[in-house]
C-alpha cells in the first residue's frame, strides 16, 4: 500500500466530499473542493485530527472504493493475503527498486544498471538471493508497475495463480446432454452421486450416437467436465434441490448473536434432554436414562431450576421445574446436603419454548397467566432461537455425565466394550443431588467467555439493577404449579396413577352426593396422598393411598419405571405362553360342548310368504293327476293276483241299545 502526505496534488475525501491540495505551506494547506471548485484553508493540525478520527481518507478519486457493496477498499488489502512464494518475490523486487530508484527516479545510468543489479543480488540473504540477477528490462517493468500503483508493494507480487493452461471450455454438443442430466438426475432429493450422473450422461450420448454417422458422433463426457458444470451452479440451489431448503440455509447462512439481554429473568429458556447415564430407582431397581428439564436465565447464564425423572418430558416435569425455579433454594440445598449458598429465584418475565406438546398444554398456560409470565414460541425446527439452553444441555452431558459410572456417551459406537447397564450404580436421588452440587459449586463458578466472568458474578452484578419479583407466598406457587385432574368417586375410592385413595372426607362426600366427579391435585413426587376438592366447602382435603408401604415417598416416574420393568420381566417368563395355550384349549372345549348340546334348527319361512298351503297352479294339478293315474295303474290287481288281494274290511255296525232318549221326550237322532 502506498503512503500519502498533504502535498500539492494530493487527493482525499473529507466528511465524504472530495478535495485536492492546491497549495501547501508549513502550517496551512489550501484545499480545492472538487464538486463546486471553492477554495478553503485548513491547518495541518486539523487535517491530522480528521485523519485520526476517520473522517479524512486518502484515495485515488478516479478509482472506485470497492467492487461490491460489502467489499472493503483496495488499500485495505494486505501482503499477508498472498502466498509465501509471492511475498518473497515482492520482497526481492522491493530491495532492487529502493536501492536504484527510491522515489521513482533512477539514480544510475542504464549502462551501470547491470553491474548494480549484480551487486544488489549478492547483498541479499541466502534464502532470497536469485540464481542470476534480473535483466535491465525486467527491472524497468517492475518500476513501471510500482509507479502506476502508487508505490504499492502488492503490485510487485507475481501472479503465480494465473500461470498454467486455462481449462478448455466444454463443447456445446456435450452441454446439451450434461446440463439436462444435472437438472433431472443430480439435482434431486435422491442425491445421486457424480459417478452415477456421469453414467447417465454417457448413456444418453451412446443412445444418440446410434443413429449418427461416425463423423458426427459426440465423444463421451469426462468426470472433470461434469464436475466443472456442477460447480458453476449456485451452491444454495444445489443444496436446496438435494437436501431441502432448511438444510441449505443451515449450510450457507451465518448466524450472529441474538439480542442482548440486560435484565435478570427478562429471557428464560426451557428445554429437555436425556442424560447420558443409566440410573437406578430409589427402590434399587434398574431403570434407564433419566430425562433432565432445565430452566436457565440468559442474561446471567445461571440455572434457575432443574427436574430429573425417568418419565419422558411432560407437563408435570415442566411445572415442577418452574416451581423449583421460582422458589428460593435454601430448603432444597439443605435437603441435598449442599452447604454453598445459591441465591437464585424469581418469577420469569418471559419464557422461550420450542413447539413440544408439553409446552402447549392448558396447565402451563394457566400458570403463565396467574403469575404474569409471557410465553414465546420459537419457529419449528429452529433450535438456534434458544441456543443458550441447548448449549448448556450439551455441556452437562459432556463435562459431567460422561465422567460418571454407567455413562452411555452421546453415541453408541463411542461405548466400545463398555457395558453401561452393568456399571450403573447411582440411584436417581443421588444423581439429582450430584447434578445440583455440580451446578451450584462447579458450573456457577466456571469462567464464561461470553460473559467475561462467571455466571455467579454476573448474577450479583445484575442484581444491582433490582431484585427478581416473587409471588405473594410459597403456597401460591405450589398451588399454581400443581396439575389439575378430574376423577370419579366410587366404592373403591378415587383411582389415579394406578393407585386407590380413601379417606373420611371421601366417605362423607359419597354419602351425600354418591358417585360424582371430583377435582383432584396429585402430588407427582409422592404418590402416598392426593388433594381432593370438597364440592360443598370448596376446600381441599387429603386422601391417602390404600397401599402406603409402596406409594409413600415414591414419585410417579419411579412408579411407571417399576411397573414397566415388572411387565418386561413377566414377558420373559413361560407363564404368558402357557396362559395363552390354556385359554385356547378352554375355548375349544366350550365350542365342542355347545355343538353337542345344540338342537336342530327349524326351517324358517321365507319373508313375504303367508302361512298355510299355497294353491297349486293348473299345470301342477295336471301333473298331479297324471302321477295319481300312474300309481293307480301300478296298484290295480290282475286276475292272476286275485288270491293275493286283501279281504274287504267289515262295515261298522251301530249299536242302538246304547242310545238314550232325549230329555224332552224326543226320539234319538240316528
Amino acid at each position: 500500500m502506498s503512503n500519502s502526505s498533504f502535498d500539492v496534488g494530493c487527493s482525499f475525501r473529507l466528511n465524504g466530499r472530495p478535495y485536492r491540495v492546491r497549495d501547501a505551506g508549513k502550517r496551512n494547506c489550501v484545499l480545492e473542493d472538487l464538486k463546486d471548485g471553492e477554495l478553503e484553508s485548513r491547518s495541518r493540525v486539523d487535517l491530522g485530527r480528521a485523519f485520526a478520527n476517520g473522517t479524512l481518507v486518502f484515495e485515488d478519486l478516479l478509482r472506485p472504493l470497492a467492487d461490491t457493496a460489502y467489499s472493503m477498499p483496495e488499500e485495505f488489502q494486505s501482503i499477508a493475503d498472498v502466498s509465501e512464494r509471492a511475498r518473497r518475490d515482492a520482497q526481492v523486487k522491493r530491495h532492487f527498486l529502493h536501492a536504484i530508484c527510491p522515489q521513482g527516479h533512477v539514480l544510475y545510468k542504464r549502462t551501470e544498471l547491470r553491474d548494480k543489479l549484480l551487486e544488489l543480488n549478492n547483498e541479499l540473504p541466502d534464502e532470497l538471493r536469485l540464481a542470476s540477477p534480473p535483466s535491465v528490462s525486467s527491472f524497468y517493468a517492475w518500476r513501471q508497475k510500482w509507479i502506476q500503483s502508487g508505490y504499492s508493494v502488492r503490485s510487485l507480487c507475481s501472479r503465480f495463480d494465473l500461470r498454467g493452461r486455462h481449462p478448455v471450455p466444454t463443447p456445446t454438443a456435450l452441454l446439451e446432454f450434461i446440463e439436462p442430466t444435472i437438472q433431472e438426475v443430480f439435482l434431486t432429493p435422491n442425491r445421486v452421486s457424480v459417478s452415477e450422473t456421469l453414467d447417465q450422461v454417457n448413456g444418453r450420448i451412446e443412445k444418440h450416437n446410434r443413429n449418427q454417422p461416425l463423423a458426427e458422433q459426440i465423444p463421451r463426457a469426462t468426470r472433470r467436465m461434469l464436475t466443472r458444470e456442477i460447480s458453476r451452479a449456485e451452491r444454495m440451489l444445489v443444496l436446496e434441490r438435494r437436501y431441502g431448503k432448511r438444510a441449505a440455509e443451515q449450510k450457507t447462512r451465518v448466524y450472529g448473536k441474538s439480542k442482548r439481554v440486560t435484565r435478570l429473568l427478562e429471557r428464560v429458556e426451557i428445554d429437555h434432554t436425556p442424560l447420558d447415564v443409566i440410573a437406578l430407582t430409589s427402590k434399587g431397581g434398574l431403570a434407564a436414562r433419566p430425562y433432565l428439564t432445565t430452566i436457565i436465565d440468559v442474561a446471567s447464564r445461571m440455572i434457575l431450576g432443574l427436574y430429573i425423572s425417568f418419565r419422558a418430558p411432560n407437563t408435570g416435569s415442566v411445572l415442577r421445574a418452574l416451581r423449583n425455579a421460582i422458589l428460593p433454594k435454601d430448603q432444597l440445598l439443605k435437603e441435598l446436603r449442599i452447604k454453598t449458598d445459591y441465591e437464585v429465584y424469581g418469577v420469569p418475565i418471559g419464557i422461550y419454548l420450542d413447539n413440544a406438546a408439553e409446552f402447549h398444554g392448558d396447565d402451563l398456560a394457566h400458570v403463565a397467566l396467574d403469575l404474569d409470565i409471557s410465553i414465546y414460541y420459537c419457529p419449528r425446527r429452529s433450535p438456534r432461537f434458544k441456543g443458550v439452553v441447548e448449549r448448556w444441555l450439551k455441556e452437562i452431558n459432556y463435562n459431567f455425565m460422561h465422567l460418571l459410572p454407567g455413562t452411555t456417551f452421546d453415541r453408541y459406537f463411542k461405548r466400545g466394550d463398555l457395558d453401561s447397564i452393568k456399571d450403573a450404580v447411582i440411584p436417581l436421588d443421588d444423581l439429582n443431588r450430584l447434578v445440583w452440587k455440580w451446578v451450584v459449586e462447579v458450573y456457577s463458578r466456571t469462567w464464561h467467555r461470553g460473559l467475561q466472568t462467571c455466571p455467579r458474578e454476573k448474577w450479583s452484578e445484575l442484581m444491582a439493577n433490582g431484585p427478581p419479583a416473587l409471588p405473594r407466598s410459597a403456597g401460591v406457587v405450589e398451588f399454581y404449579t400443581s396439575p389439575v385432574d378430574q376423577r370419579t368417586l366410587s366404592s373403591k375410592g378415587i383411582e389415579i396413577n394406578c393407585q386407590f385413595y380413601k379417606s373420611e372426607g371421601l366417605d362423607r362426600v359419597r354419602s351425600v352426593h354418591g358417585d360424582i366427579e371430583l377435582t383432584v391435585r396429585p402430588d407427582l413426587d409422592n404418590l402416598g396422598s392426593i388433594a381432593v376438592l370438597d364440592p360443598d366447602s370448596k376446600r381441599y382435603f387429603k386422601a391417602h393411598s390404600t397401599d402406603p408401604e409402596y406409594a409413600e415417598g415414591i414419585s410417579l416416574e419411579e412408579d411407571v419405571a417399576i411397573r414397566k420393568i415388572a411387565a418386561e420381566k413377566y414377558e420373559l417368563l413361560p407363564h404368558r405362553s402357557a396362559l395363552l395355550s390354556a385359554k385356547a384349549e378352554i375355548w375349544q372345549e366350550v365350542q365342542a360342548i355347545k355343538a353337542a348340546c345344540a338342537k336342530p334348527e327349524k326351517p324358517t319361512r321365507k319373508p313375504g310368504k303367508r302361512p298355510g298351503k299355497s294353491r297349486p297352479t293348473r299345470g301342477q294339478l295336471h301333473a298331479m293327476a297324471q302321477e295319481a293315474s300312474r300309481q293307480q295303474t301300478a296298484t290295480t290287481p290282475t286276475p292272476e293276483d286275485s288270491d293275493a288281494m286283501p279281504a274287504p274290511s267289515p262295515r261298522r255296525k251301530v249299536d242302538f241299545s246304547k242310545l238314550q232318549s232325549h230329555p224332552n221326550g224326543q226320539q234319538p237322532l240316528l
